[in-house]
This record gives structure tokens, C-alpha cells and sequence, in this order.
């Protein structure tokens, strides 16, 4: 789990069930960036993937286990020095009984970093 080491919750706005806006702060201090990368510090892809998977839990408030993704984009390098707090969006549809898609983005303002869209159990 990242959550409270790498990252914090500061804000969730849940604009109904399905959707959300979550605002983190990073933790530019995190034993993570001392090997990823030690003069240009950068967010790991697996790190964007696992806080979107923990996100999603909490706002759904269930466990999910991934089953597979059909996008995964890294659009921006996200550098904790710079980018202290980013936002996370998830959007969650129920595609069958015991799947759901997550669709989510990783931004902050106008820079959109990572685009996700998959399917949970």
C-alpha cells in the first residue's frame, strides 16, 4: 500500500456513486525516489497504477482485484519536487455482474499525466 507513505488523501469530492475528484499530496521525501531517479526524482507508472487501484477501493468502498487493462497512457513525468499534490478522477461503471471499469486520469490544473481505463473484480 502506498497510502499514507507515498501519498495522502486530502480531499475527496464525489460528485454521486460512480464518480470521483480526489486531491493527493505526494511524499517528495519517500525512499521510492532515492532509486527512481537520484537527481531527477520521477513517480513510478507501477505508483500511478497501484494509487489509482487504492483510490478506487476507498471510493468504492470494496475490495478490486484487476483483471486487465485496455488503456494505459503516461502522458506527463510527474516529479514530486514540482508537482507536489496532483488530482485523481475515477469514474466506475458496472460492465457485468462482478466486473466494474475504472476510467481515471492523474492531473493536476491544465497537465494530464496518466490515463487509465480497466476492469476490476
Amino acid at each position: 500500500m502506498l497510502a499514507n507513505d507515498f501519498y495522502e488523501i486530502q480531499e475527496i469530492n464525489a460528485t454521486n456513486e460512480q464518480n470521483a475528484d480526489l486531491l493527493l499530496s505526494l511524499n517528495a521525501s519517500h525512499p521510492i525516489f532515492k532509486g527512481h531517479f537520484p537527481d531527477q526524482p520521477v513517480v513510478p507508472g507501477v505508483c500511478l497504477m497501484q494509487i489509482v487501484n487504492e483510490v478506487s477501493q476507498q471510493f468504492l468502498k470494496r475490495e478490486l482485484t484487476f483483471v486487465k487493462a485496455s488503456m494505459v497512457k503516461f502522458l506527463a513525468v510527474i516529479d514530486p519536487n514540482k508537482h507536489e499534490k496532483v488530482r485523481v478522477k475515477i469514474t466506475s461503471k458496472e460492465k457485468e455482474p462482478g466486473l466494474t471499469q475504472i476510467i481515471s486520469i492523474i492531473y493536476f490544473e491544465e497537465t494530464i499525466f496518466f490515463k487509465f481505463k480497466g476492469i476490476y473484480k
